[in-house]
Formats: C-alpha cells, structure tokens, sequence
C-alpha cells in the first residue's frame, strides 16, 4: 500500500527508511487532505458532554458514549461498530487565549465495538471529530467550526496526545504522535492553525537502532522547533540532529537548521537560502 505524501517538506527530508514506516503506516494514520470543514455557528451553555453531543452528533449523552446512525457514505468506514452505529467519545478540551478571547479545541473519537467490547489492536485508529468553539463573554460558547470526520489518527485503539502551541501570536493545535513496530520508532509532531483546522506543518524523528544490530548502520535522528517570530512575521526554526544511514553513503551526522514562514493560508513554507 502507497501513502501519499502531502506536503514539499516531508517528500524532500524524510529518509527511505521514514518514508517505508508511513507506508506502512497508512492504513492507521490518515492524511486530512479530504476532510469537509463544516462551519457551525450554534450556541451552547456549557461544554459538557451532553450538550455537545445533541448539537454536533444530534445524539443523546449514553454515560460517556453517544451513538449515532452513519450516513450511506460513511457506512463503510472502518469505525462503524458490529451493530451498525458509530461509538463516539469526548477525549479532550484544551482551552486556550486568542487575542484575548477564551477559546476551545474539542477533540472527540469514534471507536470500533465488536462482540467483545472495545476493540484494540495495533492496527485499530479512531476516527478523530474536532470543534472549535469561544466564549462570548456572558453565557454561551459559540461553536466556530466543527469536522465530523477529521480522519483516523493513533494506534493501538487509542489516540495521540494533544496540546496548545503558540508561534507569533497565532495559536496551533499539537499532535504528539509515536509509533514502534520490529525496532523501528518513528515518532511526529503536527500542527494545527486553530483559525482554520489546515495542518501547518509536521516535524519527527526516526530511530531504528532496535531493528539494526550494526551501530554503524543505524539511523537515529530527531527535530525540535523554536518560535523566532518578529516584526509580525510568524517565523520557526526546525532543528534536525542525529545520525542517518545510507546505502552506498554510510552512515553520517545531521546537525542543521531550516527557517519556515508562516503564509497566508496558514501554511510554514521553508525560506529558501
């Protein structure tokens, strides 16, 4: 199965090695360059469950469940449970402060039941929903926007870990998000514009020195990010760092660092030197 690279940055720095895992990948970690962004504009008076779930599933709170009916188009769909509905969850809400105004990422998941419950396996992915929704300072929150289906994302039947990331004012949802499979460890960061929902940009880090007996064949990298925003413009720095194997190469150092500006569509582009 071939996985579709999305974006310049990860088809011209990911090693062959990286690259193979994502394939491999592929049928737990999906893209969202399909997703449909549905705008909502409805009022709620908390943020609890119950009210989330009438408002964006039409659904009633069952515990910490709702159930709905997929649609004829999301009938298929590899999260639709043995007894022909949708499970869904709500995982997290992080709040955050944009230009002064209280916001909310939701985050909820779709999981798969079969005749023995939960399912989990490392396989297993739920299919990710998320709301962004403000306060308007007296009763309500309004909900901005809202993907039902934002695609599947995790293993093991469960999903990444979430946080809040800042960068030149704007504000980005983090997905941390990890992957070991035959002693290989392939490890990402994503990131969200929370205006907008369209990813910005992904870093990572690869280690296969569980699967390479010979150290000096292993490949073992990883890349952090600094925020060097000035003068209004929103501006990282992507540190890359550890060892890459290649064949007819050898193994070598990577000790460098690349500049990416944050452009209109929300996207970090790489400054070319």
């Amino acid at each position: 199965m071939a996985i579709k690279v999305k974006n310049n940055y990860l088809a011209n720095n990911l090693p062959l090695p990286y690259m193979r895992t994502l394939a491999i990948l592929s049928i737990v970690f999906i893209l969202a360059s399909c997703q449909s962004t549905e705008q909502n504009g409805t009022l709620l008076p908390s943020l609890e469950r119950q009210y989330l779930y009438a408002a964006l599933f039409n659904a009633e709170a069952q515990k910490e469940w709702c159930i709905w009916k997929p649609t004829s188009a999301e009938k298929d769909s590899s999260n639709v449970s043995t007894d022909g509905f949708f499970h869904t969850r709500l995982d997290t809400i992080l709040n955050y402060s944009d230009s002064g105004i209280n916001k909310a990422v939701i985050i909820f998941g779709t999981y798969k039941f079969d005749k023995n419950g939960l399912a989990d396996c490392h396989a297993c992915a739920p299919m990710v929903s998320i709301a962004v929704a403000q306060w308007n300072g007296v009763s309500n929150w309004q909900v901005l926007k809202f993907i039902k289906n934002f695609g599947e994302h995790g293993s093991w039947g469960g999903q990444p870990t979430y946080r809040i990331a800042k960068f030149g004012g704007n504000c980005f949802l983090v997905e941390d998000w990890g992957y070991t499979s035959q002693g290989e460890t392939s490890s990402w960061k994503r990131f969200w514009h929370l205006s907008s929902l369209v990813e910005s940009l992904q870093i990572g880090g690869e280690d296969d020195s569980g699967l390479i007996e010979d150290e000096k064949m292993v490949t073992s990298w990883s890349e952090s990010i600094a925020d060097a925003s000035a003068n209004g413009v929103t501006k990282v720095l992507v540190h890359k760092k550890g060892m890459v194997y290649e064949e007819g190469k050898g193994q070598h150092s990577v000790d460098f660092t690349r500049v990416y500006i944050l452009n209109n569509s929300k996207i970090f582009r790489q400054v070319q030197k």
